[in-house]
């Protein structure tokens, strides 16, 4: 008996849920990015892509899911052996709430704003984006998008036919992005 409740015990205390009010990321020093409300217009609004993200010469591997309905976003992150990680739901008016099945080492928060940067068009993460200047360009057929604050340089992301490559130069990590599904 005292081994099934230090089991529920536990579970407990891994299932975290928290709920936030609308707000923002900060992606560095000086850099802000409001958590966008996000529609089924949106561009990854029913998605599933596979992120191997790499940190401190670890690599990791989620599939994320999101998708909106009853006017309500969701983001799910599941391990490649389908272990739940992290749920987040974002509300119409931008309430967000989280849980976490498990302790991994970023806030689903901060992977629904890595996703915005990466996936919301040009002219909206432009006009949202708070202390750091956006640029857009090709490079040997690549499209490029990088976020500096200052002239410093803190987020890179990479677009091929394949994968999304995304840098965060502040924090030190990178994600690989392959879609696996979207229907839009």
């Amino acid at each position: 008996m005292q081994k099934w409740l230090s089991l529920v015990f536990f579970m407990g205390l891994m299932g975290c849920s928290v709920t936030l009010p609308a707000g923002q990321v900060t992606l560095s020093p000086g850099v802000n990015w409001p958590l966008q409300v996000l529609t089924q217009n949106n561009t990854f609004a029913d998605t599933q892509v596979l992120v191997t993200g790499q940190f401190a010469q670890q690599s990791h591997q989620m599939l994320v899911t999101t998708e909106v309905n009853h006017n309500k976003f969701v983001m799910v992150g599941v391990s490649l052996q389908g272990v739940p990680l992290f749920e987040l739901t974002q509300s119409a008016t931008g309430e967000i709430s989280t849980k976490r099945y498990i302790p991994i080492p970023m806030k689903a928060e901060y992977v629904l704003a890595d996703m915005q940067v990466i996936h919301l068009p040009l002219n909206d993460v432009q006009s949202q984006l708070v202390g750091a200047r956006l640029v857009e360009e090709i490079e040997n057929g690549d499209r490029y998008r990088r976020i500096y604050h200052q002239d410093t340089l803190v987020i890179e992301v990479r677009y091929t036919e394949q994968l999304i490559h995304f840098s965060h130069k502040t924090r030190g990590y990178q994600l690989s992005i392959k879609n696996l599904r979207q229907n839009s």
